[in-house]
């Protein structure tokens, strides 16, 4: 049954029947439905032959006959109109019949359909079929339109996977490359790959029109003009809609868009023939290997093929063992406080062991915009500092989705005295903000929020600042707004020569605050604290370089690799952290400890050599980790592998992380067998008799889910890590360095 028998439905109708693949119960041949508004349209299909029987949207006896026993139904309408449509056919739709949809973007359809559905969302499986022609209406359908073309399905934890292999069988049928990814991720590919393009084809069309020749610069148009538009032919109201649907991950597409439009016009006002040709030889070359590769992934990249169709993903598992040593890249938190330090300090500053990944390559491309002077060589960096204010007074900063960059940027930025633009991708969008905004607007700072409240993309411009009183802050939603304050007002000037921070509420992971006021104090600025409430800062003075500065170890990363210590026997080792290090994180080794694992220590490394108990099991866990977040997910995964059940409390900040971590990781652990009861603040972790094997963890674009779940492949079961580059935000190896530990 199809609503809305247009170019897409139609074409589905057409590729059935031809096929002889709408068939029903004992192999005869099914019925194919067609429901549409327009009387006169839908009955045009039925005289073309795309469908068996027409049926009325409006008439309510047609729709309960038509909706009676069927097998699946497809929605291709416009995606703004999947809420009124789900809500007209939910009171005759049967609890055997599937429900699919054709829709250009996924977060919006799903939240329609969970809206309209409620406890019957299970019946419903997102779909989206990339295909499509510059010319619509069921005159345009095609049989073959989805021959080779691709598919996405993207199932909820609420689908049977006989209901998901139902719809995916269904577009097999028609020719069809299927594959499967998470809501976030289609619509975050998808703005990139086709919403963005038809925005730039409309767009230059727009452009032309609006020239007072554009009726001579259309008589000359050719080849280029016409390859390039030829989508602005597509329907205006689909597009519209889409748009405005996918607009947080649309709006992040066309900022990066712009900022390499920038960077070309750039090289064509400076006439650099070098610049622009290494541009367009490396896009041709690229272009060229995807035209080649057929659209796939490139060789190298983990990924297999799923019912025809490339999509990024490892397989991990089963591994029996896992023992070796392995050297932690740089912490996160560190290299980019440590950046923005050696940046804003006088003299010189050598960085050795800096991490290289997404979050700090965003912040040295910021800091680069703002002036600062770099050499970079490996994991050393060399900055020379620009005594407390950047050259540059305009800049856009894309940040991409680095906490540790937008925050406290943002801070030195509203103290700077200029006009800045900060944004990143559509998740940022989604982390607050507002608590430090407030903070700064104490002080004076002018910044305003250019979408929604509270939250990035901010526009932050020149104002006077001036401290007259303590400065409030809360402290219970991130650390990182008082790290921000922290860093920044030592530029600022009071009356008084000091500044005071007070805290609002608890202050949470204290210890990255601890991990602020050491590094600073490298740098020539002490912090004076009275417990965690008031803070005082030194006002009106400079960072001085202490020279050169060794990056730790990334404590969280070492995380993963202490548990399967612990989960695949080891012994391993990890160095770059142990007793002496000024991150928190190292926390976790206790909390290892506590759950049975034998745990070694000396002042750089930390090792695990398997769990002390007969039975082989850790102890289950009941405790507060507010102090260490972020390794405490990594607990929430050896949770499977306890005795009992676990309790995680005390971890709110999940909510506003890479991703909302506890709805993420209730979704997930409960794919590999677990029962979980998810609260605003904690997680129940109860494990399953024996894990799920096969289980396709979905990452959100979060690194460390990614990361964490690989630790399933020491149960005994094979898991599947989606997206797997995710992890290059802090760790961009890890998956290589896993595996070198493990023994199947």
């Amino acid at each position: 049954m199809i609503f809305g028998v247009g170019l897409i439905g139609g074409s589905l109708a057409r590729a059935l029947r031809e096929r002889d693949a709408a068939t029903g119960p004992g192999g005869t041949r099914g019925t194919v439905i067609g429901v549409g508004r327009s009387a006169a349209s839908i009955e045009r299909a039925r005289e073309l032959g795309v469908i068996d029987v027409a049926a009325a949207l409006g008439d309510d006896a047609q729709l309960r006959a038509a909706l009676a026993g069927a097998d699946i139904v497809l929605l291709a309408a416009p995606v703004a109109q999947t809420l009124p449509l789900l809500t007209r056919i939910a009171p005759f739709l049967d609890g055997s019949t599937l429900v699919t949809d054709a829709g250009s973007t996924k977060s919006d359809v799903v939240a329609a359909a969970r809206e309209a559905l409620g406890s019957r969302i299970g019946q419903f499986v997102p779909g989206h079929p990339i295909a499509g022609r510059e010319s619509s209406g069921v005159e345009a359908a095609l049989a073959d339109l989805y021959a080779g073309r691709n598919v996405v399905l993207c199932p909820l934890a609420e689908n049977a996977p006989v209901a998901v292999e139902r719809i995916d069988a269904m577009w097999r049928a028609t020719g069809a490359l299927v594959s499967r990814m998470s809501v976030e991720q289609h619509d975050r590919v998808l703005a990139s790959v086709s919403h963005l393009p038809h925005v730039l084809s409309f767009a230059l069309v727009e452009q032309i029109l609006e020239a007072p020749d554009a009726d001579l610069k259309f008589s000359f148009a050719a080849g280029g003009f016409r390859d390039f538009t030829r989508i602005a032919a597509s329907s205006p109201e689909m597009w519209r809609d889409i748009c405005v649907a996918n607009r947080t991950a649309l709006l992040a597409e066309l900022d990066a868009y712009t900022a390499v439009l920038a960077r070309l016009r750039a090289a064509i006002e400076a006439g650099d023939g070098a610049a622009l040709e290494a541009a367009f030889a490396r896009s041709r070359k690229a272009r060229t290997e995807w035209q080649e590769r057929g659209g796939k992934a490139a060789a190298g990249h983990p990924s297999l093929e799923i019912t025809g169709h490339t999509m990024e993903y490892i397989d991990l598992g089963p591994f029996s063992r896992a023992a070796g040593t392995v050297r932690l890249p740089g912490s996160k938190s560190i290299s980019n406080r440590v950046l923005l330090l050696a940046a804003l300090a006088e003299g010189e500053t050598t960085i050795t062991n800096l991490l290289d990944s997404d979050d700090t390559r965003v912040m040295l491309d910021a800091l680069d915009k703002l002036g600062v002077l770099f050499t970079r060589d490996g994991d050393t960096c060399v900055v020379t500092g620009t005594r407390g204010a950047f050259v540059a007074k305009t800049a856009d900063l894309f940040l991409g989705n680095a906490g540790t960059a937008i925050r406290p940027l943002t801070a030195a930025l509203a103290v700077n005295g200029g006009e800045y633009r900060v944004h990143g991708v559509p998740r940022m969008h989604e982390r607050p903000i507002g608590d430090l905004v407030d903070g700064l607007r104490q002080i004076g700072a002018k910044i305003d929020y250019e979408a929604n409240e509270g939250y990035p993309p901010l526009a932050i411009h020149a104002a006077p600042i001036a401290v007259d009183a303590p400065i409030k802050v809360r402290g219970d939603v991130s650390s990182q707004f008082l790290t921000a304050l922290l860093m920044t007002l030592p530029l600022v000037r009071s009356e008084s020569g000091s500044i005071v921070i007070e805290v609002e509420g608890e202050l949470i992971s204290k210890p990255y605050i601890e991990i602020t006021m050491k590094l600073m104090a490298r740098f020539g600025v002490t912090v004076e604290r009275e417990d965690w409430q008031r803070f005082i800062v030194p006002a009106g003075v400079r960072y001085q370089s202490p020279g050169s500065i060794m990056v730790e170890g990334d404590a969280s990363s070492a995380s993963y690799f202490l548990a399967a210590g612990a989960l695949g026997g080891g012994p391993i080792r990890v160095e770059g952290v142990g007793r002496a290090s000024i991150q928190g994180d190292v926390g976790f080794a206790n909390a290892l400890m506590r759950m049975g694992a034998n745990v070694t220590m000396g002042d750089d490394w930390i090792e695990v050599r398997g769990v002390g108990h007969d039975h082989g099991k850790l102890e289950a866990i009941d405790m507060d980790f507010n102090l260490i977040p972020d390794a405490a997910m990594t607990i929430a995964v050896a949770a499977l592998f306890a005795d009992g059940t676990s309790t995680l409390r005390n971890i709110a900040s999940w909510r506003v992380k890479e991703t909302d971590r506890i709805a993420a990781m209730a979704t997930e652990l409960r794919k590999v067998g677990a029962t979980v009861e998810e609260g605003a603040d904690y997680l129940v972790v109860t494990p399953p008799a024996q894990l799920a094997p096969n289980a396709a963890i979905d990452t959100y674009d979060d690194h460390r889910m990614a990361m964490c779940f690989s630790l399933v492949s020491l149960g005994g079961v094979p898991v599947r890590i989606n997206d797997p580059k995710c992890v290059g935000k802090t760790f961009p190896d890890y998956f290589e360095r896993f595996k070198t530990l493990t023994v199947i």
